[in-house]
């Protein structure tokens, strides 16, 4: 008999922090997770003149999302921002 080796193929999934399809100044970054993993929604974007939320499944959300797990595909999540309040005497 010979040694037989066996190698597993593992394919990463993809989650982009898109911060700029609304607007954003800050590049997109993409990072490599394992499905049914617990997102990090910590990062923070900015845009001028408007207070980032949070994260969104789609570009149109006006609601942060609480908590995000990773689905079994690549995903995208969007920032999310609301016009700061400009007070003038």
């Amino acid at each position: 008999y010979e040694d037989t080796r066996i190698y597993g193929i593992y394919d990463h999934i993809k989650l982009t922090y898109d911060c700029q399809t609304n607007g954003g100044n800050e590049p997109n970054h993409t990072i490599n997770k394992d499905s049914g993993e617990l997102i990090d929604l910590t990062r923070v974007c900015t845009k001028e003149g408007f207070k980032f939320i949070g994260w969104a499944k789609n570009p149109t959300d006006t609601v942060k999302m609480e908590s995000f797990i990773m689905p079994d595909e690549d995903t995208t999540i969007y920032g999310i921002y609301e016009p700061k309040d400009i007070c003038r005497a």
